[in-house]
């Protein structure tokens, strides 16, 4: 079984962990990188659970100020509809290929970590990107929550 973490975006965080051979995958991908990417999975006959931070009804800025009207607010508000168009996309390439998809909204605990933050929590020291920790997480979540499941542990055994 494989299981997907996807934090979509320009640049899109994916982690793979394939239960079967113990093995962890963490990754940036391009847009068309992580669509040939969910190709191979499908290919190779992989069954594969796809958990994917949704972002699509995250607001278009989360800002606590009325006026939107500074530069600033409308390229963040043009980055969350750029994010939120791939999310859409990725989410229904999964769709196509069969794959179980969870989706997840994204979160304050365990997202945007740093490199320390991260090995403290999961006790994984893998040199990665922001991105790639994100998609993890998603993974982890999904697994440990308020739950214990042995995806931790194995992991710390990779």
């Amino acid at each position: 079984m494989i299981y997907l973490g996807i934090d979509p975006g320009v640049n899109n965080g994916v982690a793979v962990y394939d239960s079967e051979r113990r093995e962890l995958d963490l990754s940036t991908l391009s847009f068309f990188s992580l669509i040939n990417y969910l190709d191979y999975f499908m290919l190779n006959n992989y069954h594969v659970t796809a958990v994917i931070e949704n972002v699509v009804k995250n607001k278009p800025i989360f800002s606590k100020r009325r006026t939107y009207q500074t530069r600033q607010d409308l390229k963040i508000a043009q980055n969350v509809g750029e994010n939120k168009a791939y999310c859409k996309l990725i989410i229904a390439k999964c769709e196509k290929l069969g794959f179980r998809i969870i989706l997840k909204t994204p979160g304050k605990n365990n997202s945007k970590l740093d490199s320390e933050q991260f090995q403290k929590i999961t006790g994984i020291n893998i040199k990665c990107s922001q991105h790639a920790r994100d998609a993890f997480m998603l993974i982890f979540e999904y697994f440990n929550g308020s739950k214990i499941h042995p995806i931790l542990h194995k992991l710390k055994n990779i």
